[in-house]
């Protein structure tokens, strides 16, 4: 790899890469969904939430396998971005 002519330049091969890792985030419904439940739960004011008692929740089910045939699932409660318990089900 050269080195760019302007040192703030961020080379395309840097960008390429970064698409393909947020390619495979996007493609993994598991792994998207605990992070949209986190950033969904996430207090807005964290330094508000004590003295409000402010309880954002989301619960989200999790398969065990990532076949898509898996009828066993964990079902995974967050509150305020971390999570609260998980508990283990089937359909």
């Amino acid at each position: 790899m050269t080195p760019p002519e302007d040192a703030d330049e961020i080379q395309l091969n840097y960008v390429l890469e970064l698409k393909t890792l947020l390619l495979s985030v996007l493609n993994d419904d598991r792994l998207l969904s605990q992070w949209f439940a986190q950033y969904m739960t996430q207090p807005r004011y964290p330094h508000r939430t004590e003295p409000t008692k402010g309880k954002q929740k989301a619960k989200i089910k999790i398969p065990l396998a990532s076949d898509g045939k898996s009828t066993e699932y964990v079902t995974r409660t967050y509150c305020n971005a971390k999570i609260l318990h998980d508990h283990k089900a089937s359909n």
